[in-house]
C-alpha cells in the first residue's frame, strides 16, 4: 500500500518522485511490543538525491547534526523555486510567517508543507481507485484521506480487518517521511565523531546517510535546515533477521564479526523488555514485571 502510494506521488508530482521506500522502525527492526499497528517508512526523493544535484553545507546554530541544502541543478531550481530562498531549499516554513498566511495563501513554503499538501491529494486519489489490498488473511484499506503531522513524519491511517472472526479490527498508524539520500564523505562524518568504530565501519560498508527536513521547532529561523540520520545502517545492526541480511549481501560479508559483536539477541530482548515497562500508562508494579 505504501509502494503504492509512493508511486502515485511520483506520477502525479515529478519533483516528487520516490526513489524507493525504506521501511524502518521497530517493525522492521523487529523490536515492536503488543500489536502490529505502527509503521515507518522513509520516502527518498529521487532527483534531489540525484549525485551533484545539491550540496549539503554546515548549519552554525544547532551544531553538526543539522545542515542547510544548496541546490546546485537548474532544473530542479525551477521545480522548487517555490521552496528555495537563495538558492536553498527550505526544509519548512521560517518561524517569521504566522500559519495564518501559509494555510489561506500558500506563503513561505518548505518541502514539508509542499510534500504534505501534494500527500493529502494522493491519498484521496488512492482512496477512491484502489484505497484496499486485499490477502488471504484479511484486509487493509485505507481508512481516510488525511494526513497528521508527527514529528518529521506525516500520518496515514490504515484499518485491518482480519478473515478470522475471532479477531478484532485493528488501526494501523503509518508515518512516512521525505528524505533526501546523500553518499556518505568524511566531510559529513569522521571516524573520530563515532564512539564505537565497528559502527563507523557499518557506516561506511552502507555508503549512504539521508537528511529528513526539520518541523520549524527544530529548525533555525528561515526553516533551512536538515538533520542528518543513519536509520537504514540502524536498523541493520539492530535487526533481530541481520544474519539472513548478511547472508544475502555480499557487501556483508567481511563485515559478519561487527554484528555478532555489537548487537546480540538478549541486548534486544532487553530492549523489548524495557519499552514494554515504560511504554506503558499503567503502574510499573501492576505489570507483573
Amino acid at each position: 500500500m505504501v509502494e503504492r502510494i509512493a508511486c502515485t506521488l511520483g506520477k502525479q508530482h515529478g519533483h516528487l518522485k520516490i526513489l524507493r521506500v525504506v521501511s524502518v522502525g521497530s517493525m522492521r527492526e523487529g523490536t515492536k511490543i503488543r500489536e502490529p499497528d505502527e509503521f515507518d517508512f522513509i520516502l527518498v526523493l529521487e532527483h534531489l538525491s540525484r549525485p551533484g544535484a545539491i550540496d549539503v553545507v554546515g548549519e552554525n546554530e544547532h551544531g553538526s547534526g543539522y545542515k542547510h541544502v544548496i541546490v546546485k541543478d537548474e532544473t530542479l531550481r525551477s521545480q522548487w523555486s517555490h521552496c528555495l530562498n537563495n538558492n536553498l531549499i527550505k526544509g519548512t516554513m521560517g518561524s517569521g510567517i504566522s500559519y495564518f498566511f501559509y494555510w489561506m495563501f500558500g506563503y513561505d513554503v518548505g518541502l514539508r508543507q509542499e510534500f504534505y499538501k501534494q500527500l493529502k491529494n494522493v491519498l484521496a486519489t488512492v482512496m477512491k481507485n484502489e484505497g484496499t489490498c486485499v490477502m488471504e488473511s484479511g484486509v487493509l484499506s485505507l481508512r481516510k484521506a488525511s494526513l497528521v503531522r508527527h514529528g518529521p513524519a506525516f500520518t496515514v491511517a490504515f484499518r485491518w480487518k482480519p478473515i478470522d472472526e475471532q479477531s478484532k479490527d485493528l488501526k494501523i498508524c503509518v508515518d512516512l517521511t521525505p528524505a533526501i539520500q546523500l553518499e556518505l564523505s568524511e566531510e559529513i562524518l569522521e571516524e573520530s565523531q563515532v564512539y564505537d568504530q565497528r559502527f563507523y565501519q557499518a557506516l561506511k560498508n552502507t555508503n549512504r546517510y539521508m537528511i529528513v527536513p526539520c518541523n520549524r521547532a527544530a529548525s533555525c529561523w528561515d526553516g533551512l535546515c536538515f538533520r542528518l540520520t543513519f536509520t537504514e545502517t540502524e536498523v541493520q545492526l539492530l535487526s533481530t533477521n541481520k544474519y539472513e541480511y548478511i547472508s544475502n549481501c555480499p557487501r556483508f560479508q567481511d563485515y559478519t564479526w561487527l554484528f555478532s559483536d555489537s548487537v546480540l539477541s538478549h541486548h534486544i530482548r532487553c530492549y523489548k523488555v524495557m519499552k514494554y515497562i515504560f511504554g506503558s500508562d499503567s503502574p510499573i508494579q501492576d505489570r507483573g514485571v
